[in-house]
């Protein structure tokens, strides 16, 4: 991977036929889109990408935000640069539209960003503790939550919540390691299934069937797009055969990543993964309508 192709990863790169897609605005409260439009010579003015929660008003959410801390979340729009951080081997991106006005309850801080990656985009695209949050943001972890899913970044007036949406070695997430290390395999109570746009449900599965879908996800790898693929993934989105599949947790947060079954493709974070051959056909059936 040469410089430039590490600074479209750090940005979050995919195809500029996706781009008129993500432009769409979206009002459905439930979900909505997040698919990554990089731009590189401005560092990524971006829509936030990929895979997401949503913090449904329910018990055993608490807000206890450290002293000193300004009450609300941090908000984006898809004008703004994409606010993400490196830690540890993983990039973790700020999910701006799926955050209600509260936080989770923050824990013990793990680290500080050092780095501010605008700077140097092709040095520190891949570098520890950089991120395009100011340098000398504290990170937190997360009561409840797994390190390896979700972790807090304060720049000193408001928090955000991001997630894990990439490694910084370009080979996209070990979907197995990620779905057990994380906890959405076996928290998943349930996954619900959207349009493209989140403004349509589609179909519930139940555990078992959740957990049957999911396995096949954990065999996908990461794929290799041609031109023509990514053309292909834009058809299918504008035709409806794309979708956003949510998958709700025990603590009642909620996973996202979409798919699209008749290409054998599921987006999770940052990258698109093919599914196994044999596994396409499983897949479809358990989407279908």
């Amino acid at each position: 991977m040469n410089q430039n192709e590490k600074l479209m990863h750090a940005i979050g790169g995919i195809d500029d036929n996706l781009i008129a897609e993500a432009d769409k605005k979206v009002t459905s409260k439930k979900i909505k889109l997040r698919w990554v439009a990089p731009i590189a010579a401005a560092l990524a003015l971006t829509v936030a990408v990929g895979a997401g929660y949503q913090l449904r008003n329910q018990g055993g959410l608490t807000t206890t935000p450290p002293p000193g801390y300004t009450d609300g979340v941090g908000n984006t729009s898809p004008m703004e640069m994409r606010r993400f951080f490196n830690y540890n081997g993983l990039r973790y991106a700020y999910e701006s539209n799926l955050i209600p006005d509260q936080y989770l309850e923050l824990e013990n801080e793990v680290a500080e960003i050092t780095a501010d990656l605008s700077t140097d985009p092709e040095k520190l695209a891949a570098a520890d503790l950089a991120g395009t949050f100011l340098p000398g943001s504290k990170i937190y972890s997360i009561k409840g939550q797994s390190p390896d899913l979700r972790l807090a970044v304060s720049d000193g007036e408001k928090v955000y919540v991001c997630q894990v949406t990439d490694t910084l070695s370009g080979e996209g997430l070990d979907l197995a390691s990620f779905f057990q290390n994380t906890g959405i395999f076996e928290n998943t109570l349930e996954i619900i299934v959207f349009d493209h746009f989140g403004q349509e449900l589609l179909k519930e599965l139940d555990q078992t069937a959740a957990q049957q879908l999911l396995s096949l996800v954990e065999d996908a790898q990461k794929a290799k797009l041609s031109n023509e693929q990514y053309e292909q993934i834009g058809t299918m989105q504008t035709n409806g055969k794309s979708f956003s599949v949510e998958c709700s947790l025990n603590d009642g947060t909620q996973y996202q990543f979409y798919a699209i079954p008749e290409l054998g493709l599921v987006m999770v974070g940052d990258n698109t993964y093919e599914l196994t051959a044999e596994g396409k056909d499983a897949f479809a059936s358990l989407l279908a309508n």
